[in-house]
């Protein structure tokens, strides 16, 4: 082993950096949130969007935060249903996408499996059909998110958006 002696100087680093850390970790640093979204399309291939019913009340994928014990693909199944109404099978993925300081998400394509089609009250305000050449109306980081899947979706592969 190669090594050497514990210094006076040496202590006072790893006590800083202890210090540095746990301050750090209290301060929510290290923590990430983990999304999930759904390009979801109906059989005219029209693209699923949702506008959340709270401030800034944008339009996004549908999808949501994943709980600390969940996987993701099933929080976005759970996400999806509680949204939107629908059951969905995520079936590839399609964006990883870190552009937010505070999370990634992932977004998959999903193949709708059963449920009926409604805004869940309270959190989301309006459920839309959207054709992919409207996708340039949506905010620029949901239309680059939007985008980064359809493209992963015709041409293959993941896009990594960060």
């Amino acid at each position: 082993m190669i090594g050497r002696r514990l210094r006076l100087t040496d202590v006072r680093a790893v006590a800083r950096g202890a210090v540095n850390h746990a301050l750090a970790l209290l301060l929510g640093r290290y923590r990430r949130t983990v999304g999930a979204l759904a390009l979801i399309r109906d059989e005219e291939g029209r693209v699923l969007i949702a506008r959340t019913a709270y401030p800034p009340r944008l339009w996004n994928l549908p999808g949501g935060r994943i709980e600390v014990p969940e996987r993701i693909t099933h929080g976005l199944r759970r996400e999806v249903h509680e949204e939107t109404g629908l059951e969905v099978t995520p079936t590839r993925l399609l964006v990883v996408d870190t552009t937010s300081p505070r999370g990634v998400a992932f977004v998959f394509t999903c193949r709708v499996t059963g449920g009926d089609l409604r805004p869940a009250a309270g959190e989301i305000r309006a459920l839309r059909w959207l054709e992919p050449e409207q996708v340039g109306e949506l905010p620029y980081r949901v239309r680059m998110t939007v985008q980064a899947a359809l493209e992963a979706e015709t041409f293959g592969g993941v896009r990594y958006r960060g």
